[in-house]
């Protein structure tokens, strides 16, 4: 399991907690995210499942039933 943050402290100590890997990203730049995935595949073979509760919302659209996704409906970005 991969425990992906910005913040080292707090990663660190949540992949130590349960066993996990901690790999430093940040979201908002691209080349961090695919660091993210090569290591995540160098590392596991791949991505099997991925949990990302990371962004950016402004109060106009702080709504999933605003943005046009369906709300459980799961999606990946290829980079």
């Amino acid at each position: 399991m991969v425990v992906a943050d910005i913040s080292e402290p707090q990663g660190s100590e949540l992949a130590n907690e349960i066993g996990g890997t901690f790999i430093h990203v940040d979201v908002a730049n691209e080349q961090s995210v695919e660091a993210l995935y090569n290591a995540t595949e160098a590392a596991y073979g791949g991505v099997d499942v991925l949990f990302n509760n990371a962004g950016i919302s402004p109060a106009d659209d702080d709504s999933i039933l605003t943005t046009g996704s369906t709300p459980g409906s799961v999606s990946r970005t290829s980079i």
